[in-house]
């Protein structure tokens, strides 16, 4: 298993529930399940499972017009799932997180730590 946190710039006006809805079908058809969060500027998502779909998703995403700027902020093996029931959980931000993630610069680890914790405490309250 393997994993992947990305960032990226929302590019258009595309509602964030159509790349939702499209990744719950297309994640389930490859095996991978993760969480997506959006905010005001920003989609950060969370995906895990075989090596070669993680992969191949995440050069789709680079590819894909709807973001830019997208960093690979962790990617590691994992020895099982984070997200195991969710082809892909989605939330709108809260101000909650926002408030604890606007200090943070995005390539320092405490910054994926409170991240992967938001999107895990999510998983736990669904």
């Amino acid at each position: 298993m393997f994993c992947i946190l990305y960032q990226s710039t929302k590019t258009n006006k595309t509602p964030a529930s159509d790349i939702y809805h499209q990744a719950r079908i297309n994640n389930g058809i490859y095996g991978i399940t993760g969480c997506m969060l959006q905010t005001s500027e920003h989609y950060f998502q969370y995906i895990e499972g075989p090596i070669e779909p993680v992969q191949n998703l995440m050069a789709n995403i680079l590819a894909d017009p709807r973001h830019s700027d997208v960093t690979i902020l962790h990617q590691v093996y994992i020895s099982s799932r984070v997200f195991p029931n969710w082809n892909m959980g989605y939330f709108n931000s809260t101000s909650e997180l926002m408030k604890q993630l606007e200090n943070c610069d995005p390539n320092a680890p405490m910054f994926v730590q409170m991240l992967l914790e938001f999107m895990t405490t999510l998983y736990d309250t669904a």
